[in-house]
């Protein structure tokens, strides 16, 4: 029986293999898509190049095998290597023709990306230099603003001395000096007034930071979109491009599988046999000529 608040060995093991559980995010998946798809390009390209490589290899094999010599290899062992010569080039050039389909298919694809891509990034780089242009135009605007209002708070704090001078100058006239409480008021609200100007200033400035800041997160957060539409375009037109080419190689793959093992069954025998007439050759010909010179 199970006791309160203890744990059954099978939660136990269910929490302990929670820990081992790969989460895997949208990066770590579009790499793993990544590497299976040059491993699949891999696969490909090496049954491409095995089929190159037999191809010469039958070729070379069955130019070995002259007519004269099939007292020794035999008609019905040649005759079959020229049929699947024959067969093997035939193949090729079916090979060639879906190929050369799949081009124009694939650069149709290719040619319809760059023209949206070009587009877009055109639309793209217009709107960022207009909205950087607008920026620049609103900047201004405010930068005249807060001149304008800064020299008239100028303005403002010149009159207000010239006032206190002129109440000064009255002052020292009547009674031989201007006070020192008088001429610290003065003093005091001339250096409220410059506060005045700097809070005025530093608070127009940050009124249009803080607009401009909003207005480019909202750009950026448009022109992310934009550029993402080009990245999904291009997803398609890879996708589409690698299906063109996988069903291509289905077309060809079962007749190119079978005519592969089919030259690699033929070539096991008929290598064999080129070899050993080449060495038998080659030992007759040693003797014939040990023979003159005795």
């Amino acid at each position: 029986k199970k006791i309160a608040g203890e744990k059954t060995h099978d939660e136990e093991m269910d929490e302990a293999a929670a820990k081992w559980i790969v989460k895997i995010n949208a990066a770590s998946k579009a790499i793993a898509q990544r590497w299976m798809r040059k491993a699949q390009d891999l696969i490909s390209s090496k049954f491409k190049a095995k089929g190159e490589g037999l191809r010469h290899e039958v070729e070379n094999v069955l130019g070995s095998m002259a007519p004269e010599d099939d007292w020794y290899f035999g008609a019905e062992l040649r005759e079959e290597g020229a049929a699947i010569h024959e067969k093997g080039e035939l193949l090729f050039q079916d090979q060639r023709t879906i190929e050369a389909e799949e081009a124009v298919k694939v650069r149709r694809i290719e040619h319809d990306f760059e023209e949206f891509e070009t587009e877009n990034s055109g639309e793209i780089e217009k709107n960022r230099n207009d909205f950087e242009a607008k920026m620049a135009q609103e900047a201004d605007k405010v930068n005249l603003e807060i001149e304008m209002r800064t020299r008239e708070l100028q303005r403002n704090k010149e009159e207000k001395r010239a006032e206190f001078e002129e109440e000064e100058s009255r002052a020292r006239e009547e009674e031989g000096a201007a006070s020192t409480e008088m001429i610290e008021s003065h003093r005091k609200e001339l250096d409220d007034m410059d506060d005045v100007i700097r809070n005025t200033q530093g608070r127009m400035e940050k009124a249009r930071a803080e607009q401009e800041a909003k207005e480019r997160v909202y750009f950026d957060q448009a022109e992310k979109l934009q550029k993402q539409v080009i990245v999904d375009r291009r997803i398609l037109a890879v996708s589409n491009i690698r299906r063109i080419r996988k069903e291509a190689l289905t077309k060809i793959r079962t007749s190119e599988s079978e005519w592969q093992g089919r030259a690699s069954r033929w070539l096991y025998t008929a290598k064999r046999k080129v070899e050993l007439k080449s060495r038998e050759d080659a030992e007759a010909a040693a003797a014939k000529r040990r023979k003159k010179r005795r």
